[in-house]
């Protein structure tokens, strides 16, 4: 009982939160992303990475800023802090990839027992979580102006899933999807989460209509899927490294990242969705 209180209790502050934050403005949505960027990064890092030495604390400090230098680029250049004349795609490039380049370096000299395993962990960290919170800003910066309304739907689109497809395969879920990875989760849970997804993209279209029904009703469907895969593969990190959750920063919860796995998920698809249909710009 005492764990269901403290579920309930951190949802309800958690989504206060997250509603205040996207709602207020673009400041305190970039604040709060790149805030959970971190917390993300902390999180996978801290799972993978050795933790003992000064090696290793170098190393993961190294993570965060690899990790969260996608993020911060990408919301000076909405912001219009950075120039989009002055800072394109290859700009950046040319910045980013000596970086990278110096890994191999630090990993060179400070005599790591797995120094390409290590590597290959930052990067990983880098396209997993780095890369989708800065196509994220994207969302919320449709035509470089900033509007919460695509943001905002996605994630109650993902919150909407993972509810119904908690109770429905609770009440209702006989057959396991991926047993070897998720022992709980059900194709019935699974099935009915995309179901009432892509029911909500009717009153979803009258809710926020800067997208027409057809784009909400593809949204739902990429969402719906994306959640359960996002899911599955936070599922399979945590099995490869035997625990249960990333972190207890969220009392009945878990990590951040147990949190925001999905979205991680959804976010490279539903961007490269709208932006093949002309509906946002990537300033990068």
């Amino acid at each position: 009982m005492d764990r269901i209180k403290a579920r309930v209790i951190t949802s309800v502050f958690f989504v206060l939160v997250m509603l205040i934050s996207i709602l207020a403005g673009p400041y305190s949505f970039l604040l709060i992303f790149a805030l959970i960027n971190l917390i993300c990064l902390s999180e996978f890092y801290g799972l993978l990475l050795p933790t003992k030495g000064g090696a290793s604390i170098v190393r993961f400090i190294i993570g965060l800023l690899i990790g969260s230098v996608p993020y911060f680029i990408s919301a000076g250049l909405y912001l219009g802090m950075i120039d989009t004349q002055d800072m394109q795609f290859l700009d950046i490039l040319i910045l980013v990839l000596p970086s990278f380049f110096l890994l191999f370096l630090f990993e060179l000299f400070t005599g790591g027992d797995q120094p390409f395993l290590f590597l290959a962990y930052l990067v990983m960290g880098f396209f997993y979580i780095g890369l989708p919170y800065c196509l994220l800003i994207s969302l919320a910066f449709p035509q470089q102006n900033y509007q919460f309304d695509i943001v905002l739907g996605i994630i109650l689109y993902n919150w909407a899933h993972d509810t119904s497809a908690f109770f429905i395969g609770s009440r209702l879920g006989k057959n396991l999807l991926l047993p070897r990875i998720s022992p709980k989760k059900t194709w019935e849970g699974t099935l009915g989460g995309i179901l009432i997804t892509v029911l909500i993209s009717i009153p979803m279209s009258f809710l926020f209509p800067i997208l027409p029904f057809f784009q909400w009703l593809v949204l739902s469907i990429i969402v719906g899927v994306m959640s359960n895969l996002g899911d599955l593969v936070e599922s399979m990190l945590k099995r490869s490294v035997k625990i249960k959750d990333t972190s207890q920063i969220l009392p009945g919860h878990g990590g951040v990242l147990d949190r925001f796995d999905a979205l991680i998920f959804i976010i490279p698809f539903a961007v490269l969705y709208l932006y093949l249909s002309g509906t946002i710009q990537v300033l990068f």
